[in-house]
C-alpha cells in the first residue's frame, strides 16, 4: 500500500471519533485510545520523568550567530532543522538559498545555488536531514521540487510535485506551514478558508503529497468558527480554538495534532504507518490579553480586539499551539497559542513559551522553558537551536544546552 493511501485512512481511523470541546481533564482515558491496529497510545498526567528524578531542566546559551554579522545575514527564514550530528540547515525563503551552520557555529553558508535548473533553487519552505547518510531534502515552492544536496552540491534528482497540488495553497495566497520528508514527500498546510456556505466558519488542513504522486491527500482537516461580525476582521480565526499543526522528523517520521482540544499528538513512520498517540493530560494555557490584542497599530486595533473580545470561545481551549520533532525523536510541545494575524508566530512559535518535552517512545519529560525572545525550532537531544528577532527585525540564531538543576525542596 502507498503512502499516499495510507496516511489518510490512518488519521482518519485513529482520532476522528467526534469532536471533543466540551471535554474535561480526568483520569479517564477512554478520550486517548486509538483504533488504529497496532498503533501505540502513551498517556500521562502529574510530573514527568525529569521531576520525579528531581532534576529542573533550564535552558543555558552556547553560543548565537548571524544577527547583525556580516555575511551571516538572514532575510526570511522560515524554518530550521538539525541533523542527527548537530548539523543546521536554514531554509531562506527570500535569499532562495538554504544556510548550513556547523556544530560548533560556523557559519558554513549557502548550499544549492539560486536558479531554476536541475539541483538549483528559487524559494525553499522546508528542509530535513537524511539521517542515513547527511543528505539535505529541501522542498522549493517555486519551482514545485524537491531537491538533495550534500555538502553544497546536489547528489540526486529532483522530485517534481505536480505544480497543481499546490493549488489550494496558491489560492490561499499564503502557507501557515510546509515541511519535507527525507524520501522527497511534501506537507504543506494552507491558511484555512472560510467555508462558502456559512462565513462564520474556517477550515483548516494539512496536506500531503508522495514523491511522485499526482494527487494531494488531506491528512487531517478541522472546522473552527471566525470572528464573525462586520468586516474586515469577520472570516479571523476566533482565538483559543484548536488549530492543525504538523512536524517532520529527519527519520521521516509526522507528528500531527490539533484536530480537536484534546491533548493528543499522533505519530506516524516515514511509510505513513500509525506509531504511537501521545497524550497528556494538561490543562490549556489561559486565553490572555497577547492572544486578544490586536497587532495593528491605531484605530483599528481598537476596532479587533473589540472583534477577538466578541468572538465565539471554545468550550476547552486548545491545549497547545506548536509541534516539532527533534533528530533523535522527541517531540516539543509548544504550550503557547499563535495570536491571530501573528504570521511569524504560526510559522516560527510563540517566543518565551513553555514546551512539553516527551521522549521517542511518547514517554513525558517535562517541561522546558524558553528565553523570553526566543523561539524554539530544532533539538539534537539535549541541545536546542532558536530564533532571536532583534530590535532592527535582524534574525539571530541561537543555540542551548539543556542544564539540569537540582530541584529545590517544597
Amino acid at each position: 500500500m502507498t503512502v499516499s493511501r495510507v496516511l489518510p485512512r490512518v488519521w482518519l481511523a485513529g482520532l476522528t471519533a467526534g469532536f471533543c470541546f466540551g471535554c474535561s481533564s480526568s483520569a479517564d482515558t477512554n478520550w486517548c485510545e486509538s483504533s488504529v491496529d497496532g498503533s501505540e497510545v502513551v498517556f500521562s498526567q502529574g510530573p514527568g520523568a525529569w521531576d520525579r528524578e528531581q532534576r529542573s531542566p533550564e535552558l543555558q546559551e552556547l553560543w548565537r550567530a548571524g544577527g547583525l554579522r556580516e555575511g551571516e545575514e538572514l532575510a526570511f527564514p522560515v524554518g530550521a532543522v538539525a541533523s542527527p550530528t548537530g548539523q543546521l540547515a536554514i531554509a531562506d525563503f527570500r535569499l532562495a538559498e538554504v544556510i548550513v551552520l556547523d556544530p560548533d557555529g560556523s557559519w558554513l553558508g549557502a548550499w544549492g545555488a539560486r536558479g531554476e535548473g536541475p539541483g538549483e533553487l528559487t524559494s525553499p519552505v522546508a528542509a530535513t536531514w537524511d539521517r542515513r547518510d547527511g543528505t539535505l531534502a529541501v522542498f522549493d515552492f517555486g519551482r514545485a521540487k524537491v531537491v538533495f544536496l550534500r555538502d553544497g552540491d546536489p547528489v540526486r534528482e529532483d522530485v517534481r510535485v505536480a505544480p497543481g497540488l499546490l493549488a489550494p495553497v496558491l489560492a490561499s495566497g499564503e502557507m501557515l506551514w510546509a515541511g519535507v520528508q527525507p524520501s522527497g514527500g511534501v506537507l504543506v498546510q494552507p491558511v484555512p478558508r472560510m467555508d462558502p456556505a456559512d462565513p462564520e466558519r474556517r477550515r483548516g488542513a494539512v496536506l500531503y503529497i508522495a514523491p511522485g504522486s499526482q494527487e494531494a491527500d488531506t491528512l487531517a482537516s478541522n472546522w473552527n468558527p471566525t470572528v464573525g461580525g462586520s468586516a474586515p476582521y469577520a472570516s479571523l480565526a476566533a482565538p483559543g480554538w484548536p488549530r492543525l499543526v504538523a512536524a517532520v522528523g529527519t527519520d521521516g517520521a509526522i507528528a500531527l495534532g490539533g484536530l480537536d482540544s484534546r491533548y493528543r499528538v499522533l505519530i506516524l513512520d516515514e511509510h505513513g504507518l500509525a506509531r504511537r498517540v501521545i497524550c497528556r493530560d494538561s490543562p490549556a494555557v489561559a486565553l490572555d490579553d497577547r492572544e486578544l490584542r490586536a497587532p495593528p497599530e491605531g484605530s483599528k486595533a481598537t476596532e479587533h480586539e473589540a472583534a477577538l473580545r466578541a468572538a465565539p470561545r471554545p468550550d476547552s481551549l486548545a491545549p497547545y499551539g506548536r509541534v516539532f520533532l527533534g533528530a533523535r525523536g522527541r517531540l516539543w510541545v509548544q504550550r503557547e497559542r499563535p495570536a491571530p494575524l501573528r504570521y511569524l508566530a504560526h510559522l516560527l512559535g510563540v517566543p518565551g513559551s513553555a514546551y512539553d518535552v516527551f521522549d521517542q517512545d511518547g514517554r513525558y519529560l517535562g517541561e522546558v522553558q524558553a528565553p523570553e525572545q526566543s523561539r524554539l525550532q530544532a533539538a539534537v537531544g539535549d541541545t536546542v537551536w532558536a530564533y532571536e528577532i532583534g530590535d532592527l527585525d535582524e534574525t539571530w540564531v541561537v543555540v542551548y544546552r539543556l542544564h539540569f538543576n537540582p530541584k529545590q525542596a517544597s
